[in-house]
């Protein structure tokens, strides 16, 4: 059974999500447009998008080195391709990506706060953008499910969709739409930001010395 993942205009209590702040128009079109499935001819090699900018196996080597669980070579090399990927799509610097992924789940796809309900890589508060995405299935539109946001390429998918929305709402401001992404407010807001650029500045250190190496 085919699934995709598509926008539900519509919230559980009948308000619209220009009454949320949305840009609907933008950002309806963009989840429309990104999130129905499309064949695998229709895009680029992978080597051809993304490594422009940033190698998949650099990358890849770094979220080994600082993933809190030990993680295969092979979910490591997906994993930072997928990031790199939709990053691009979404146009946002792919360090900042990884940043984020690092401060909120060190690189684990199982990630779980049992007391907030956020989940995986880019730890998706399900309470709150359940109302947002579902997938199709069979013609009908079926709530997105809390385990489905352990799927390492749905999580980033959606998590990078989100921050794209924090980002457009601060006009385009990367580092408040990080700060809006945390949820957090006054002092903890400033300290996530912190947090998320000094691993910026970690991984772009990192990459630039792999790259210098003969």
């Amino acid at each position: 059974m085919k699934r995709f993942w598509v926008f539900d205009p519509v919230l559980s209590k009948g308000r619209t999500l220009s009454s949320k702040g949305f840009s609907l128009f933008c950002f309806l079109g963009s989840l429309l447009w990104s999130l129905c499935p499309v064949p695998a001819s229709a895009f680029p090699p992978l080597k051809t998008t993304v490594t422009k900018m940033l190698d998949v196996r650099i990358v890849s080597r770094y979220i080994a080195l600082h993933s809190v669980r030990p993680l295969s070579t092979d979910v490591c090399r997906k994993m930072a391709g997928r990031l790199l990927l939709e990053s691009r799509r979404e146009n946002i610097p792919p360090a900042v990506a990884l940043a984020i992924v690092e401060q909120e789940s060190s690189f684990n796809p199982e990630a779980l706060n049992r007391q907030t309900d956020d989940y995986g890589l880019f730890q998706v508060h399900f309470p709150f953008w359940k109302r947002y995405f579902a997938r199709r299935s069979s013609g009908t539109l079926v709530p997105l499910r809390p385990e489905e946001l352990f799927e390492m390429n749905v999580n980033i998918r959606v998590g990078l969709l989100i921050l794209r929305h924090d980002i457009d709402l601060e006009g385009g401001n990367i580092a408040r739409g990080i700060g809006r992404y945390s949820g957090r407010k006054g002092e903890k807001k400033m300290n996530y930001e912190q947090q998320v650029v000094a691993n910026e500045v970690r991984f772009l250190a990192y990459y630039i010395s792999q790259v210098r190496t003969p």
